[in-house]
């Protein structure tokens, strides 16, 4: 009875490790130095099963934290390495490098006074020192990005202002707010909120819809942006029926349809938690998975 006893956790044991390693491999909060920022900057990385046995280059996905988290967030409580178990990768028979960056609170942009330029440190030395260090498809073809909240919101950032980096958008319960909405935010709620930060301290009413405002307001940008130039990318907008920031992310499906802009929109039963998200995850994976699956075929 004790060898079989034995013998069932051994092969226990022996399932799970293959599992894990059929996954790939995880590398948790390597540091870049950044001129840009003048800080150490982290982010963590997945690498797919036998990239350290071959040469092949991979397409990418950037992958973005919300407000108050760091580049584990995802890794820790978004399980998503848990959600990418061995049946998803072998239905979807495709690999990709995953990229998570730290991005603090910055809302991904540069702010107001320039004291913070994390949006120049994106651009001009995190995915340069990616490509350089990682074999990943230097293409548009082949990059994604995606993100929840905040991380939401700097999909969509990136996306509108740098259409020729990205084949694929997913926002996940964007961070996304009206004119109306930040003009009536109580003063209160404002100053300790990260607007302050990112438009300035002590702005009441319509003085917050400053030049910072709409160089970075998602639905500005979309209206101002070239209707030919968004349509080059595959968009993807998922958000809860009951996340308190579904009113931003409605009026962002309908300034795309208003520009005639062929987007995915899924509002399904959810909050804003990582309960939605776990979900969301394994659909925007498996989303991007074709759409570079379709890339490889022409």
């Amino acid at each position: 009875m004790m060898k079989k006893l034995c013998f069932s956790f051994l092969l226990v044991l022996i399932i799970h490790a293959s599992s894990f390693a059929q996954k790939g491999t995880v590398s948790r909060s390597l540091v870049l130095k950044s001129a840009i920022l003048n800080k150490e900057m982290k982010y963590s990385i997945y690498l797919p099963l036998d990239y350290d046995k071959n040469n092949e280059t991979y397409p990418v996905l950037y992958l973005l934290h919300g407000y108050g988290d760091n580049e584990n967030a995802w890794i820790d409580y978004g399980k998503i390495f848990e959600s990418l178990n061995q049946d998803v990768l072998t239905r979807l028979n495709f690999q990709m490098i995953i990229v998570m960056p730290d991005a603090l609170k910055t809302y991904y942009m540069n702010n107001y006074n320039g004291s913070v330029k994390y949006e120049d440190y994106f651009f001009k030395e995190f995915i340069p020192h990616i490509e350089s260090v990682y074999r990943i498809k230097k293409s548009k073809n082949y990059r994604a990005i995606s993100g929840l909240s905040m991380g939401g919101f700097g999909s969509f950032l990136y996306a509108l202002k740098y259409p020729e980096y990205f084949k694929v958008v997913a926002p996940l319960s964007s961070a996304v707010r009206t004119d109306e909405e930040l003009v009536s935010m109580k003063d209160s709620i404002y100053n300790r909120s990260a607007y302050a930060y990112l438009l300035g301290s002590n702005l009441k009413g319509r003085k917050r819809l400053n030049k910072t405002w709409y160089e970075n307001a998602i639905i500005h940008l979309i209206n101002n942006s070239d209707a030919d130039s968004l349509k080059s990318i595959k968009w993807y907008i998922d958000c809860g029926d009951d996340d308190y920031l579904l009113n931003g992310n409605i009026y962002t499906h309908l300034a795309l349809a208003q520009k005639r802009i062929p987007h995915e929109l899924r509002i399904r039963n959810g909050e804003h938690n990582w309960k939605y998200w776990q979900v969301s995850f394994v659909d925007v994976y498996q989303y991007i998975a074709h759409v570079f699956k379709s890339e490889y075929k022409e």
